[in-house]
């Protein structure tokens, strides 16, 4: 609309004015133009930023795949917490010795993690071997609401894990399995241990 303007000016003579006149009106009528030009092109724009709403592939995956990475979560707290009783010194004498199981589990899990460590160091006892898992069973899983949740009943098998303390310094291994729940919540994307306890009848 600027040059518009500037070219009628120059050609100004004695009909100046209607040539003026008409030269506001092509502004004016260009302007009206760009404008909805504008007007369209961000209401595109608009459109194209809102979108579906769809979300980050990689972050949604973490809700799709929820069963699986809650299995592998109780996996790796089993394996994080039982390498800490291997070596219950550590957590008095490294400055995060937590750290690794903190990675698998938060609140009462980990929580639980610490005070059986600390319990370990009291006792002077340490453990051989790890848990196994012979049996998965998906109690619940729940991705929809606000607070997502994956519920797994696992039998653990404890046969591999030998207990040595001051009085039983040989060790003592623990034959039977045991059925124990565990309540899986999303830390952030990270799924992690939040709740461990045995089932009404842990036998399994």
């Amino acid at each position: 609309a600027f040059f518009v303007g500037l070219v009628a000016l120059t050609q100004l003579g004695s009909d100046g004015d209607a040539r003026l006149a008409s030269s506001e009106d092509a502004a004016a009528a260009e302007q009206a133009t760009d404008g909805s030009d504008t007007s369209d092109s961000s209401e595109g724009s608009s459109t194209q930023a809102g979108g579906t709403g769809a979300e980050d592939p990689a972050a949604a995956a973490y809700l799709v795949n929820a069963e699986e990475l809650a299995i592998d979560a109780v996996g790796g707290y089993l394996q994080t917490s039982q390498a800490l009783l291997a070596d219950p010194g550590r957590l008095t004498s490294e400055e995060e010795p937590l750290g690794e199981v903190s990675a698998f589990a938060t609140g009462s899990a980990l929580g639980a993690a610490e005070a059986q460590a600390l319990e370990f160091v009291d006792l002077e006892a340490r453990i051989e071997g790890q848990s196994e898992i012979v049996d998965i069973e998906t109690v619940s899983v729940d991705v929809a609401s606000g607070e997502p949740t994956v519920v797994l009943a696992m039998c653990l098998d404890d046969s591999n894990v030998t207990v040595f303390t001051l009085e039983n310094p040989g060790g003592v291994s623990n034959e039977q399995r045991t059925k124990t729940i565990f309540t899986v919540v999303p830390d952030g994307t990270t799924w992690k241990v939040a709740l461990r306890e045995f089932a009404d009848e842990p036998g399994c």
